[in-house]
């Protein structure tokens, strides 16, 4: 933690010597949100999106801090903005997976899953989203598949465990 704090202060000086560098805004942006500065780094953020709206990296961090923040609709929309230009990106579509699957948008989180796997086979929170959202579908079968192979890639996730059980459950 210590030498990314320490780098704030080098970072905001960068920025205001050259507030057109957009990647200077994205290394502030992750340095504030290592140090819990939510709102300043999806400040950092839109600014580096204004300013160069074809850097997708500042996409997918402002998408995960406005997750973060609850704020589907805007999470949803970045990360499809940032993957309409770097599509096989497995950590942005398994976000986004999850982010339309907590909207209820189950249809377009499987699609999203999938991407991901496609791009990280063994990506176990794309397992997990695919898994929940096959069994909002009624899918047992497939949807155990997903979380077997959730647990399989991470077996001490008490979270994978819980949702396999959950499904386990209800097939009987």
């Amino acid at each position: 933690k210590g030498k990314i704090s320490e780098s704030i202060p080098e970072l905001r000086k960068a920025v205001e010597i050259d507030p057109e560098d957009e990647k200077a805004r994205v290394n502030l942006g992750f340095a504030l949100d290592h140090e819990g500065l939510i709102d300043e780094a999806i400040e950092q953020y839109r600014k580096a999106i204004e300013i160069a709206p074809e850097h997708a990296p500042a996409y997918d961090n402002l998408a995960q801090d406005l997750l973060q923040r609850g704020n589907l609709d805007e999470a949803i929309q970045a990360y499809k903005a940032g993957l309409g230009m770097k599509p096989r990106n497995a950590r942005a579509q398994t976000n986004l997976a999850t982010a339309l699957y907590q909207k209820g948008m189950t249809g377009e989180a499987i699609e999203h899953s999938r991407q991901a796997l496609e791009i990280e086979p063994a990506n176990a929170d794309a397992h997990n989203t695919l898994g929940l959202a096959l069994w909002k579908q009624d899918q047992l079968d497939q949807a155990i598949e997903h979380l077997q192979a959730a647990v399989g890639a991470n077996a001490n996730s008490l979270h994978y465990q819980n949702n396999l059980a959950r499904v386990l459950a209800q097939k009987g």
